[in-house]
C-alpha cells in the first residue's frame, strides 16, 4: 500500500498533467465580472483559445477571490 507522501505526490503529478492544458496560452484579457451568486466582482483571466479562469476563494466556487502578485505597482487584484 502506498504511503501518504506517495499518494500526495501522485495526486500532484495528476493535477500538473491536467493543468498543463493551460501551458503556453497567452493572456487575451483580464477584467472584473460580477458573480451572479454573490453579487461581488471577481477577476477573470481570459486566455487565447477561449479559455477563461475565474478566480475563486475555494474549489467549490463559494465566493470570488483575489490574486496576489510580486508586481510593485500592483501587489494584488482584490475582490470587489
Amino acid at each position: 500500500m502506498k504511503d501518504q507522501e506517495q499518494l500526495i505526490s501522485d495526486l500532484v503529478k495528476d493535477w500538473n498533467k491536467r493543468a498543463s492544458v493551460l501551458n503556453n496560452r497567452k493572456i487575451k484579457e483580464v477584467y472584473y465580472e460580477k458573480d451572479e451568486y454573490t453579487d461581488r466582482y471577481g477577476v477573470v483571466i481570459e486566455l487565447q483559445g477561449g479559455f477563461k479562469l475565474w478566480v475563486m476563494s475555494d474549489d467549490e466556487g463559494n465566493d470570488v477571490g483575489a490574486i496576489h502578485t510580486n508586481i510593485e505597482q500592483l501587489p494584488s487584484l482584490p475582490r470587489i
